[in-house]
């Protein structure tokens, strides 16, 4: 490639947060793992980037060699409206939210879709194979969005998700019995995690053992009952704080309705803490049963208690399981395999849009 330095914008709807004067990346999955990429682009790679993310204010602003466009608008709708009217002067548009796309842009333009909705919902279905033409390429997550868009062909690359190794260090388990054994349960303030089965199966083992407590994070806490069940630890920043938590949980459960890829099961199983998730699209793409972790149908959850009881008394089970989790995250899913297979997309695609190839 001709060029020394490639210039990249993204559309973002929130991509940074700024609180007290101190920015920071949005705890929402899908901008942690592009933060990723782009760090790892701007440190190795000849790569520059602009974010572009709706506000209450116009700013421009800088953070960590990376200019952050904000925009003031009304709403989602209001954004897209002004994206439409921004002339890039980019070499590649790439779209973090891929429904913010409307128009074809003059640039290379990329997106990734991180949402299961393309796959559940027929009318977000048939918007994609209707505006698929406004992409060059377009990313995703699982496997099983190449099986339902089958009719969009290499239009479509799997790029998987990445957990950066340095951060969620993987620990050793050594379970003291006399101490309360910690059952983690992120976001709870999501719908689709699923906090009524959490509840449900802390309620099941604490019916044999007491000693079982539930540990929740989120924005807030609403269930309004005896909190003896449960700690609600708040949001918890992304990085080495949320590793130190998967590190002093004893299991991860993920009994979600809904997932394209949960970003918590990843970290969870490079730490050395064994996952437990529900059987779906999403989450058995990079578990395998009985192997890494443990896929359990949201159906049955006298086996997510045998499963859990199980393992507190067979650590040496607990141990392979944990083991072979890190080796499946080292091997599949570090953030650095993941930014090199962006890098790779975007630098073919503008060698092809400069008739290199």
């Amino acid at each position: 490639m001709k060029k020394d330095v490639v210039k990249i914008a993204v559309i973002s709807e929130r991509f940074f947060l700024s609180e007290n004067g101190t920015i920071s990346v949005s705890p929402r999955g899908s901008n942690i793992l592009l933060w990723n990429v782009i760090s790892t682009l701007i440190k190795t790679k000849e790569f520059k980037f602009e974010i572009y993310q709706l506000g209450v204010d116009d700013s421009v602003t800088e953070y960590q060699g990376t200019k952050i466009n904000t925009l003031k608008s009304n709403d989602f709708f209001d954004y897209k409206e002004r994206i439409k009217d921004i002339s890039f002067d980019t070499d590649l548009l790439h779209y973090n939210n891929i429904d913010l796309a409307s128009t074809r842009s003059k640039c290379i333009t990329t997106a990734t879709i991180h949402t299961n909705s393309f796959i559940e919902k027929n009318s977000a279905y048939q918007w994609l194979n209707k505006e698929s033409s406004l992409f060059d390429q377009i990313v995703v997550v699982n496997e099983e969005y190449l099986r339902r868009y089958i009719n969009l062909g290499s239009k479509l690359k799997l790029i998987k998700n990445g957990i950066p190794l340095e951060i969620f260090k993987f620990t050793r388990k050594k379970l003291d019995k006399n101490k309360d054994i910690k059952i983690l349960f992120p976001n709870l303030n999501s719908h689709k995690k699923n906090r009524t089965f959490a509840l449900e199966l802390i309620k099941r083992l604490q019916k044999a053992e007491d000693k079982y407590k539930l540990i929740l994070t989120g924005e807030s806490e609403d269930w309004g009952i005896d909190n003896g069940l449960y700690n609600f630890v708040g949001r918890v920043d992304y990085g080495i704080d949320m590793a130190k938590l998967y590190q002093d949980c004893f299991i991860t459960i993920v009994p979600s309705i809904s997932e394209s890829c949960s970003l918590c099961s990843l970290e969870s199983m490079a730490c050395g803490t064994v996952v437990i998730a529900n059987n779906i699209h999403g989450i058995s793409s990079y578990i395998t049963n009985y192997k890494d972790g443990y896929l359990i149908s949201i159906s049955d959850i006298e086996k997510w208690v045998s499963i859990i009881e199980r393992l507190v008394n067979n650590l040496k089970e607990y141990s392979l399981i944990a083991k072979n989790a890190r080796s499946t995250i080292e091997k599949e899913y570090n953030s650095v395999r993941m930014a090199y297979d962006y890098y790779n997309m975007w630098v073919n695609l503008i060698k092809k849009g400069n008739g290199e190839e």
